[in-house]
């Protein structure tokens, strides 16, 4: 229920787009150990919508959602990783 509340807020179906609501539906879904909404949260952090930008706590919701099954946090764990390793470089 939280993820598919925060997508349709973070797109603006059916609702005007709030990226802070978004995220706030994402946290309480990730609370409740929902991969989806830990991945978005990844998301939001990695191209800094609504939130800052910082790919370190992009990974962190990645990884999470991995260690729970989402299948596209793995790929983005691998992206994200390698974006921080390129930084370091």
């Amino acid at each position: 229920m939280h993820f598919l509340l925060g997508y349709l807020h973070e797109e603006g179906l059916g609702t005007p787009q709030d990226m802070a609501l978004a995220y706030q539906f994402y946290i309480k879904g990730a609370e409740q150990d929902d991969a989806k909404c830990m991945n978005n949260l990844g998301s939001m952090y990695e191209r800094g919508t609504g939130v800052a930008k910082d790919l370190a706590e992009a990974q962190k919701w990645y990884e999470r959602a991995a260690e729970l099954g989402n299948e596209d946090a793995l790929a983005n764990v691998e992206r994200v990783r390698e974006k921080l390793n390129t930084k370091k470089k």
